[in-house]
């Protein structure tokens, strides 16, 4: 993980080639320096998400997300298990793709200590603006591909962008 001292050595050493070149343009040598401390807050942001959910850091909360089988679950509901979370949406190709991969893997993990939960990130606004609506292209997609879903497969009914972001604090 990158350090904050290791972000102002980057920023230091950055800036210094910067400053070797003693007869730019303004114009130009503004336009650097604002990539460079572009650079650096990009950094600096990855270093602060890495200090919320990087290795060995506890996951953050999920609540109250909708069971494909019944019922509301959160990341409470699997504790003293290992938890698989799989994010993916129906009109993901590349998740649809991995998800016969993921059956295989929970057949091949079946009666241990592990829950597989794949969580669905449809939104109401690619399915005209209904969460039911959304609701019900899953349910097909779902029954349509005859996936035996032996993992909780849940759903939540916030935006991604907000609602799983702002629990990374991205």
């Amino acid at each position: 993980m990158i350090s904050r001292k290791k972000i102002n050595q980057i920023k230091f050493e950055y800036d210094s080639i910067l400053n070797s070149y003693n007869h730019l343009d303004s114009t130009l040598y503004n336009s650097f320096l604002d990539q460079n401390n572009q650079l650096v807050i990009n950094f600096s942001n990855a270093y602060n998400q890495n200090r919320v959910t990087g290795k060995g850091r506890p996951s953050p909360k999920f609540e109250n997300y909708v069971d494909f089988k019944g019922g509301k679950k959160s990341l409470d509901s699997f504790r003293g298990k290992y938890v698989y979370i799989d994010v993916w949406a129906t009109w993901c190709r590349p998740c649809i793709q991995q998800i016969p991969y993921l059956q295989t893997l929970e057949k091949e993990y079946h009666n241990k200590n592990i829950e597989f939960v794949s969580i669905s990130t449809d939104e109401s606004r690619r399915s005209g603006g209904s969460w039911e609506a959304a609701e019900k292209k899953m349910e097909g997609f779902c029954k349509e591909k005859k996936y035996d879903w032996s993992s909780t497969l849940v759903w939540t009914r916030f935006f991604f962008s907000t609602s799983v972001s702002n629990k990374f604090n991205t």
